[in-house]
């Protein structure tokens, strides 16, 4: 065999091999996204037909605002939530573990990895960013099926779609990420 055709072959081998599955890809972008300082993801979702927008604003560690149209924002600090009652503050216990800040856990992306089932689609685009595609299906806590899209620039995701069924009703969520890093989201407890 010729020394071209073994360094095009130790070049391929090499490719091939250092090409990582779907899952070690969408693992990367998700541990990324674990390991920001904030973020800020517009939600639109629609539950049996019914619309709705939100916000959510993270600010590390465990800081989390959450805005809804027509109502007053959710502020979260660690395991107290900060609600607005007819213009008053109110403060409010959270258990141990709260949902919010659960998913930016490393052992609940660990979990939910286990049985994950990753699909590559391809490259595309989110507002002409050029993006790499996935869909993930998993099994618990409930069975859901979600596409991400990853940005090309940085590895972290930039769109999330989820679909799932909660008591009969599917609900269907767009997340839009943006702001990673930014030093302007700045969230305290209200007055």
């Amino acid at each position: 065999m010729s020394k071209r055709a073994l360094s095009i072959l130790a070049a391929f081998v090499f490719t091939a091999s250092a090409h990582a599955s779907p899952k070690e890809d969408l693992h990367a972008a998700l541990s990324k996204f674990l390991a920001q300082t904030s973020f800020r993801g517009d939600i639109a979702g629609n539950m049996a037909g019914r619309s709705t927008h939100s916000t959510i604003e993270f600010q590390a560690p465990d800081r989390i605002r959450v805005t809804t149209d027509g109502r007053p924002p959710v502020v979260m600090i660690g395991n107290t939530m900060y609600m607005d009652m007819n213009g008053h503050a109110m403060k409010v216990p959270m258990p141990a573990g709260n949902p919010m800040t659960q998913y930016r856990d490393a052992s609940i992306l660990a979990q939910l990895e286990r049985g994950m089932l990753v699909e590559d689609l391809g490259l595309d685009s989110i507002g002409g960013m050029p993006t790499h595609k996935y869909r993930y299906t998993v099994e618990k806590p409930q069975p859901s099926t979600s596409m991400i899209w990853v940005s090309m620039k940085n590895g972290l995701p930039m769109q999330v779609q989820a679909s799932h069924t909660v008591m009969g009703k599917p609900i269907n969520t767009t997340i839009r990420y943006s702001k990673y890093n930014d030093a302007s989201i700045k969230i305290s407890a209200p007055n």
